[in-house]
């Protein structure tokens, strides 16, 4: 057996229809705990549990940064809107807004008004202008870093 640290944990209810039951039900719980390269360990117990109805919720499947749309009754199909200033598909991806700067177009990075951790700001000053900074990279955390926020200075 091949088990991550954290174990492996199984259950059924103590019921034989196929649909389980949304009330507290005992539950037969098996765990499992590896203990060497070769052996696991086995737990065997009754674990009161509570079920609830499947369903898209901003919390779990939006990282409590978007509005969940969709259902868990055929499957997985939750979607998110992303509230402003987080992208990807769970909006899991702080954004870096673009400043407001002085003397630069708006939006004053050629990639737009939001930018993704990682990815590259090329500055745009109005004409007659240059930037103190050719490139600058929006952080990990949807900040720029404090030193790289440029100027539009006059040539």
């Amino acid at each position: 057996p091949d088990l991550d640290t954290y174990g492996l944990t199984m259950a059924r209810q103590e019921s034989y229809v196929t649909w389980p039951s949304f009330v507290q039900t005992p539950w037969r719980v098996r765990c499992q705990k590896q203990v060497t390269a070769v052996s696991v360990q086995e737990d065997f117990r009754m674990q009161s549990i509570t079920l609830d109805n499947c369903s898209c919720t901003d919390a779990q499947d939006c990282s409590s940064h978007g509005q969940a749309y969709g259902s868990k009754s055929n499957g997985p199909d939750c979607h998110c809107i992303c509230n402003r200033g987080y992208d990807g598909e769970h909006c899991e991806f702080p954004l870096c807004e673009v400043p407001y700067v002085v003397n630069a177009n708006k939006p004053a990075c050629d990639e737009g008004a939001w930018l993704k951790p990682g990815q590259v700001c090329t500055p745009r000053c109005m004409d007659g202008y240059k930037p103190s900074y050719d490139t600058f990279t929006c952080g990990m955390t949807g900040k720029w870093p404090a030193a790289t926020v440029f100027t539009c200075s006059q040539v």
